[in-house]
């Protein structure tokens, strides 16, 4: 197992919205907390996620790629509980090493506060760390309020691709891939 070393001090604690949110690094003992987070979650929160983290086994498949230096989890928690994370994916050994992919998810009463874009600006610091050049998303076309946070956050369309995801209900929507250059993030 190698877990990545990162420079940055883990955990901090920020105050938003009247409360002390704690950001730490996800390891291996969060498995279950992180469950129970996906599983607390609407279903439309959980339709056009890559995978099915309501699973355990899922999590497990991601513990192991943050125990193998693949994946950096920043978890959000108030008073212990999960509330947010954010992942920064990226592999050296492919041709794409100099990119990484970011995923953040929130539960939904605690959107709007800025815990998204908290973790965002966590992600483009690692990935400096990391020396990674470009960040990008992925999201389906029809979420308007992901894609104006990623447009708030600097982030430009760079690909749309028709019917490229499906939701739980098989019905197809359209990809719409982001990205943004790590240097020119503030």
């Amino acid at each position: 197992m190698q877990e990545t070393a990162v420079e940055r001090v883990y955990p901090w604690k920020d105050t938003i919205d009247g409360h002390e949110i704690t950001f730490d690094l996800m390891r291996r003992e969060d498995r279950d907390g992180l469950v129970e987070f996906a599983q607390s979650l609407h279903p439309d929160d959980l339709m056009f996620l890559r995978l099915d983290i309501t699973q355990p086994e899922v999590i497990d498949d991601w513990l192991k790629n943050i125990e193998e230096g693949r994946t950096l989890t920043v978890l959000a928690r108030d008073a212990g509980r999960i509330i947010a994370y954010g992942t920064l994916h990226y592999n050296e050994t492919w041709w794409t090493r100099h990119l990484g992919q970011i995923r953040i998810l929130v539960e939904g009463e605690r959107r709007k506060l800025g815990i998204g874009r908290k973790l965002a600006v966590e992600l483009f610091q690692l990935a400096r760390e990391k020396k990674l050049h470009r960040l990008f998303v992925q999201l389906a076309a029809d979420q308007p309020r992901v894609r104006q946070l990623f447009e708030d956050l600097g982030f430009r369309a760079e690909a749309l691709l028709t019917d490229w995801v499906i939701d739980r209900d098989n019905r197809t929507h359209d990809l719409l891939i982001m990205s943004h250059h790590v240097g020119d993030f503030s």
